[in-house]
């Protein structure tokens, strides 16, 4: 479904990638991990056409994404969720989740994906009537991605959805997302802090260093490799099983 070959991205005269190679298959949960600054972020930005690569290929269902434009990249099929809570806070919960859905094939099908989106997250139906910027910071973070469902994407990338928020809320976070995928079988791309939630939720891992890939594999491998347990699994991990 996408494929990542050969990338070369810079920020002016900083190169933030360097010949960066992934596939993601329809249907699959893909993470990548790595430590801060590694690329991940900068890896979903040039996938949405935020950044434009110097060289290299990003194709989705065969069709190259270079040249389009951040909308159209949408019209497509990929949906993005990022770390930053960018929801319109004076509008309602309803009136963001209506906004997900202002594409064409969304638009038709409104009605009925809200009523799914509300079974995911019966929170947000709760919240419906209230204004967005009044949500708690993880009711915040569900409706991003609830607005992101909205346009009934293909893909779903997903950004650090789990930052800031206390242990009990990302546990409950990565719970819908895997309900999500199980009802759907929706293909998603996860760059995710919580290194061990990750490779648990997700079926392949690729591993990134100084915007590089510098492994990839079985998640499941992941979780048991040693060297990966030194280099990322830390306090905040442990704490959050």
């Amino acid at each position: 479904m996408l494929e990542i070959k050969d990338v070369d991205v810079y920020y002016g005269d900083l190169r933030a990638l360097t010949e960066v190679s992934l596939t993601v298959n329809k249907g699959e949960i893909v993470t990548l991990i790595g430590s801060n600054g590694a690329g991940k972020s900068t890896t979903l930005r040039t996938i949405c056409g935020f950044l434009r690569p110097a060289s290299g290929v990003v194709r989705f269902s065969g069709q190259s994404l270079v040249t389009h434009a951040v909308h159209r990249i949408a019209e497509m099929g990929i949906s993005m969720v990022t770390e930053e809570k960018r929801v319109f806070r004076d509008m309602t919960v309803f009136e963001n989740l209506r906004l997900g859905a202002f594409m064409g094939k969304a638009r038709k099908r409104k009605d009925e994906t809200l009523d799914w989106v509300y079974k995911m997250s019966p929170v947000l139906q709760e919240r419906s009537r209230q204004k967005a910027g009044t949500l708690s910071g993880g009711e915040q973070q569900m409706l991003l991605v609830g607005r992101a469902l909205m346009s009934q994407p293909e893909l779903l990338l997903l950004d650090e959805i789990s930052f800031g928020l206390s242990p009990l809320l990302v546990k409950n976070l990565f719970k819908t997302i895997k309900e999500i995928h199980m009802s759907t079988g929706m293909t998603i791309l996860l760059v995710e802090q919580n290194v061990h939630m990750a490779l648990e939720l997700a079926d392949r891992a690729y591993v990134m260093e100084s915007g590089a890939v510098v492994a990839e594999g079985q998640a499941a491998d992941f979780l048991s490799s040693k060297q990966i347990k030194d280099a990322y699994f830390g306090v905040t991990t442990e704490e959050c099983r």
